[in-house]
């Protein structure tokens, strides 16, 4: 339908201008005629969005655009429609490809024999150079350092002829180590506090003020602390640290009645036993 004197067609609810809208300045008017001239092309599409914008950006521009910089510098105009608004403008020349590195001329000599040997060598030495420096180091981890100072520590290592004690480590920060060390010494076991980096309790040999690992490492637990560690990620964290003490034998003491526990079935407990003691290679000894 027209009304009077309009110039747009409407039709539904999108509406469509039959003429290109006028120009802020004279000298843009001849590109925001290019644009209406495409936009009347394109019909509905994205692409109509994009040009109906740029056309908006274009007339309301109040200095006249003649360089491609001026048109990319407009809202919803790109490299397409900037040729469009600027359409004889020079585009920029494309930078030329560098040359790859080429290794220097051999130098004139009299012999003719000596010079590709001389080519070869340099070639060679520009080839290690290269290599030398596209070399990136490997990465070692903290761990791996700590490894390594152990070993080197472990190999240079003199230990005295004897004779050696065994002692019993109890970690300190255990709630019931005050205990333990008083039953172990009223037995007659050499036992002493310690602020252990893993395990509950570690047995260590002693001699003139020299200290190795016995090869045993104990972990306490009590039901009520297994079932509750067995449902996060503290079971198996636990059990990956001291997999990887490098001890051989491992123990895991396990206090209580399975069937006291309230949040958990006591097969659950045993089946977790099982899996350590099987899979992992634990030794379990229940009390």
């Amino acid at each position: 339908r027209y009304r009077g004197s309009s110039t747009a067609t409407v039709s539904g609810n999108s509406t469509q201008q039959s003429k290109p809208p006028k120009a802020k300045i004279a000298e843009n008017q001849g590109a925001v005629d290019r644009l209406f001239e495409m936009s009347q092309k394109v019909g509905k599409s994205n692409f109509m969005y994009t040009l109906s914008r740029a056309i908006k950006s274009v007339k309301d521009c109040p200095e006249a655009i003649t360089t491609l910089e001026q048109a990319l510098s407009l809202k919803y105009v790109g490299d397409r429609l900037a040729s469009v608004i600027v359409p004889h403008a020079v585009q920029p020349k494309p930078r030329a490809p560098k040359r790859p590195l080429q290794p220097p001329p051999p130098a004139s000599s009299a012999s003719s024999t000596s010079q590709p040997a001389a080519k070869k060598t340099r070639q060679t030495t520009l080839t290690n150079n290269l290599a030398v420096n596209t070399e990136k180091p490997a990465f070692v981890s903290s761990k791996e350092k700590a490894y390594r100072k152990a070993k080197e520590q472990a190999e240079t290592l003199v230990l005295p002829k004897g004779p050696w004690k065994l002692i019993l480590l109890v970690d300190i920060r255990e709630h019931k180590s005050q205990r333990v060390v008083a039953k172990c010494k009223q037995s007659g076991i050499p036992c002493e506090e310690r602020n252990l980096p893993i395990g509950d309790m570690a047995w260590i040999a002693r001699c003139e003020g020299a200290e190795v690992m016995a090869g045993t490492i104990l972990e306490r637990k009590e039901v009520n602390d297994l079932a509750g560690s067995i449902y996060g990620t503290r079971f198996l964290e636990q059990r990956l640290r001291l997999l990887n003490s490098g001890m051989p034998q491992l123990l895991y003491l396990v206090e209580g009645d399975l069937e006291s526990v309230v949040n958990c079935p006591a097969e659950t407990l045993r089946m977790a036993m099982m899996e350590t003691r099987v899979q992992m290679g634990f030794g379990i000894l229940k009390t």
